[in-house]
């Protein structure tokens, strides 16, 4: 998968997470139908970020809640995101997974929108799928 936008990275929403793991297929995984898999590095042990992350996916995405799962932190498949620390972790983590998941919705919309000959402003995103509003085409986003 390609990288965030670079007018989303000059935002400076690339600070830490996104500088060190540019690429989407570091942060997500779409291998499942209908699962997106969220890869963070973060170690969860119960402070909730795992949650908080999970939500976030799931609002950025339009995705319902159970739909998202979280892959084991794993230091060969995990994005380096340094040491988990505490509420911080769910601002740097979460930050760059919102942008993620930004990224990965505008280029299936920007797919979808070539494919069937539509503008983005004519396009739906509902439980992760993209519909025409006119109702005449339809498809998920990638795995989801």
């Amino acid at each position: 998968m390609a990288g965030p936008p670079a007018a989303a990275m000059a935002r400076g929403f690339s600070k830490g997470s996104l500088e060190k793991n540019p690429l989407l297929g570091q942060w997500l995984s779409l291998a499942e139908p209908g699962v997106v898999q969220v890869r963070m590095g973060k170690v969860e042990f119960g402070q909730g970020i795992g949650t908080a992350l999970a939500q976030i996916v799931a609002e950025e995405l339009d995705l319902d809640l159970s739909r998202i799962t979280l892959a084991p932190v794993s230091t060969g498949l995990s994005p380096d995101e340094g040491v988990t620390s505490g509420s911080l972790s769910v601002q740097h983590s979460g930050d760059a997974l919102r942008l993620v998941c930004a990224s990965l919705r505008e280029l299936a919309v920007a797919r979808f929108c070539a494919r069937h000959g539509l503008q983005p402003a004519a396009v739906h995103i509902h439980d992760g799928r993209l519909q025409a509003a006119d109702g005449a085409a339809e498809q998920r986003i990638a795995g989801a």
